[in-house]
């Protein structure tokens, strides 16, 4: 009897041991994917590859990048300020409103966070739906427009194309998913 009670013990030990292991697992998954959410890995992690962008650590709102010596070059011959790209580098919140797709007609917030080097913006996105991912784009006048890529739901993409207004301040445009999924949003620099 004395035996039996001992190896009942020993199993609920175990059955414990294994279930704090789990917890832990899902803790550091978590933790990982909430500090790649908010850039600590930077904009050049992708998918466990580094890209050959240099990678800036980030404190804050991302200063805007200094404009390439070939557009300096074109203002300065032109006299021509609107050659400058715009920026849309820095914080941005929002919404988003599913316009298509399983959860049509509803609403979520929207955050973004983009780094921007010359036309070229990379960053990353979370939304209150629980998705979150990386971004690549461009800026091209006043249109932002390019791809993001969900960490939470892998193989589902969402190209998409937005108006920056006030010099970027607003973004506001559509997302187009593999998964049929359509979204509306307007985002705002904080």
């Amino acid at each position: 009897m004395a035996d039996h009670h001992h190896a009942s013990e020993l199993e609920h030990g175990a059955a414990g041991r294994k279930a704090a292991a789990v917890v832990f697992i899902v803790g550091i998954t978590a933790l990982i994917v909430a500090l790649d959410r908010f850039g600590v890995f930077g904009p050049g992690h992708e998918g466990g590859e580094e890209r050959a962008e240099p990678a800036t650590e980030q404190s804050g709102p991302v200063p805007p990048p200094e404009p390439s010596a070939r557009v300096e070059e074109e203002a300065s011959v032109g006299g021509n300020e609107s050659l400058l790209p715009l920026s849309v580098t820095g914080n941005y919140s929002g919404s988003e409103i599913r316009t298509a797709g399983y959860s049509e007609g509803m609403s979520f917030s929207l955050e973004m966070s983009l780094d921007q080097r010359g036309r070229a913006v990379y960053g990353n996105y979370s939304n209150s739906a629980g998705d979150a991912g990386n971004l690549k784009g461009e800026v091209e006048g006043e249109v932002f427009s390019g791809r993001t890529e969900s960490l939470m739901l892998p193989g589902n993409f969402c190209d998409f194309e937005a108006e920056a207004r006030q010099s970027g301040v607003i973004i506001q445009g559509e997302f187009h998913c593999t998964t049929g999924d359509r979204s509306r949003f307007t985002l705002k620099r904080r």
